[in-house]
């Protein structure tokens, strides 16, 4: 399973994340043996020069391209549709809860929350097949920053841009703008510092002993602490989520508790 969340940070398919703050259109993964279909994300900046977000998903399928939105829209081929839709033998899409699932005849899934979490799973005949930000699915986690030129960088800007698409016009070729003077609430008062510390260190608490276990929780305990806009942290915080799940971990202590109150200080 490939995620992409926060502002955004990439877990590829053999496990490696990464950070990339592209603001153009990307080949997030892709079927490069058959072309059979391309999953695509476009970045864009959010509020301040520092982060970008994914601020939505198209997949092209055999001809088709179906678009996953902003605040859970989809469209096809350009027209917007009402879900569940279907095009029988080729895809679904349907709407559960907070995000929408596109399912496809070729074995690939993605799920979109409508804001900037994005999760995409692949059926096993596709390993050794993939390329894109989500890396090659070889089972081999060093090398998924190789790029389209055949590449193995060492840093993940120049990996990113190799999965640019479409021409670069002036949105894509800047950096991103100072839209509001925004800045992390932590930045400059001690007392801010701990108690974003000591709210997210809940996942270092005994609740999630059982996840630590199974899942290197430091990562997403980082991207979580520093964050400062709600959205990019709540996409975070449903990436481990997602990865507690995916090991079948049970929890005591609620995500939900977690959200609304991390690093979130005013």
């Amino acid at each position: 399973m490939c995620a992409v969340f926060g502002d955004p940070h990439y877990k590829t398919f053999d496990g490696h994340i990464y950070n990339f703050q592209g603001i153009c259109q990307y080949t997030l993964a892709q079927d490069c043996h058959t072309g059979n279909f391309s999953i695509r994300v476009r970045n864009a900046p959010r509020l301040t020069n520092n982060f970008a977000w994914t601020k939505y998903v198209s997949v092209f399928i055999l001809g088709w391209k179906i678009s996953l939105q902003q605040k859970l829209k989809v469209k096809v081929n350009g027209r917007r549709v009402k879900l569940p839709y279907e095009e029988p033998g080729l895809f679904a899409v349907i709407r559960g809860g907070h995000s929408v699932t596109l399912k496809t005849a070729l074995g690939a899934k993605i799920i979109w929350d409508g804001d900037s979490y994005a999760e995409i799973s692949v059926s096993p005949t596709y390993k050794h097949k993939m390329c894109g930000l989500c890396g090659n699915y070889n089972g081999i986690e060093n090398d998924d920053l190789t790029g389209r030129n055949g590449v193995l960088y060492l840093d993940s800007e120049s990996f990113g841009e190799t999965w640019r698409v479409g021409r670069r016009n002036g949105r894509c070729s800047r950096k991103p703008l100072d839209l509001f003077p925004v800045f992390s609430p932590c930045t400059g008062s001690k007392k801010r510092q701990l108690r974003a510390q000591a709210k997210c260190s809940a996942f270092q608490n005994v609740a999630f002993s059982s996840c630590r276990d199974a899942v290197d929780v430091q990562p997403y305990f980082r991207y979580i602490k520093a964050a400062f806009h709600s959205s990019l942290a709540k996409g975070t915080l449903s990436a481990l989520a997602t990865k507690v799940v995916s090991e079948s971990i049970a929890l005591s202590y609620p995500f939900t508790i977690l959200y609304g109150q991390i690093c979130f200080l005013t």
